[in-house]
This record gives structure tokens, sequence and C-alpha cells, in this order.
């Protein structure tokens, strides 16, 4: 996983045709090809039983533009993967659903932090803003956040009303009533004055946006719209 987030950061600006071509099997032969042979398994095991719930973590990177190519397209395709599965497991009662979940404080992310990474006196890629990632991770859900949500979830009696969607970490502690292991609520990436904060330009407009505010999960479903 680190050499995933070496290959990201490191070519962090850089168009897809002056990296190197191996940073396309670095990303996805872990993010994308091994959760398909996982699921393949998975699903043998869960068929046999007529039960089961198979998760892929993803990131809103697969809604639009972040970092680069071969990582978008890694995670666009775990949400299409988890769509199409669900398709033919549902009449096998397994769920299958792809989860999103906020910026997380993992080992990797706190390493490139205290080293300048992200992206640090480079340019942003494409017409992504320039963000301050240290505000963004400030308030990050640890790693134990998405794994109450998992439980929550294969503990939900009505989970196959979920199979073949995506599912945000911090909407489904709202949902089931969970929250981090530090007692906090996750940042959740469509409470309007949250996404403003991110953004140094926009920021002095969130003191002006109640908590409430949110994004409707069809407009956010639009700004990942090719037609």
């Amino acid at each position: 996983l680190r050499w995933v987030s070496w290959a990201i950061t490191d070519n962090y600006g850089k168009p897809f045709w002056q990296q190197h071509i191996t940073t396309w099997d670095t990303v996805n032969n872990v993010g994308l090809r091994n959760h398909y042979l996982c699921s393949v398994h998975a699903a043998k095991l869960m068929t046999a039983r007529k039960t089961g719930l198979i998760v892929n973590v993803s990131s809103a990177g697969g809604l639009r533009y972040l970092f680069n190519v071969p990582y978008g397209v890694g995670k666009e395709a775990c949400d299409r993967m988890a769509a199409d599965c669900a398709v033919e497991l549902r009449k096998m009662n397994v769920a299958f659903v792809s989860l999103w979940p906020g910026p997380a404080m993992t080992e990797t992310v706190k390493d490139l932090l205290k080293d300048g990474g992200f992206g640090k006196n480079k340019p942003a890629p494409g017409n992504m803003p320039k963000v301050d990632a240290a505000k963004i991770f400030e308030n990050g859900e640890t790693t134990e956040y998405a794994g109450k949500a998992i439980v929550a979830l294969a503990t939900d009696p009505n989970i196959m009303k979920k199979s073949g969607k995506i599912l945000l970490t911090a909407d489904l502690g709202y949902e089931y009533g969970f929250k981090d292991i530090n007692g906090k609520d996750a940042l959740n990436m469509r409470q309007v004055n949250k996404v403003l904060k991110m953004n140094p330009k926009t920021a002095w407009i969130a003191n002006f946006v109640p908590d409430f505010v949110y994004i409707p999960k069809w407009m956010l479903a639009l700004a990942g719209n090719k037609f």
C-alpha cells in the first residue's frame, strides 16, 4: 500500500503521459485487481450459503478527477464492480456495496503529512483546486471508522436494499448512530460548509453556511455525469 501512495504522491502534478507506465499496475494491481480477485473467492463462499456482504473500499476519486488517471479509473471501476456484481448476486441473497471513507488518517497519510507530501510545492494537476491537505485531514476519520460502518452494514437485516450502491462512511454513521473511536462524527463530503473549508478561497463562506445543509446525493451523482 505504501508503494501505491508513493506512486501517487511522487507523480503528483504530472500528466499521465509523463509518468512511468508501471504507475498503472502499481495503483491498480492493489486497488482494483485485488478487489476483484477477493470478490470472486468471497462470492463462492457466500453464494453457497445464500447470504453475505462484500464491500469494495473506494473513494470520491471515482466521481471526479483526483490525484491522477490510474487512481480515478481504478476507483470508478471499484464502484462499477459493486454495481454489476450486485446484479448477479442479488438472486443469491448476497449484497455488494462500494464504501467511500472520508479523509482517513492512515499510517501512510500521517507520514506524508509529516514529510510534506500531498503535492507540497507542486502545482495541482488538471483543474484540481489547490487544497490544504493538513486542514482536510485535521479532523480525518480513523481507519477503525470504516470498520464500524462495515459492521453496521453486515448486521443490517435489510442490507439487500443497499446492494449495488455507493455508501459514504459519514452517512452510515449518522444512519446507524455510531461515532469514531475518538467520539467524533466523521467529516462528511456532502456537508456544504465542510467542503467549502477545504479550499482556502472558499473557506470564509463556510462560516455563513449552517451544518444541516447537505449536497443531495442526486446532485453529487451529476458531478460525474458523462453525457
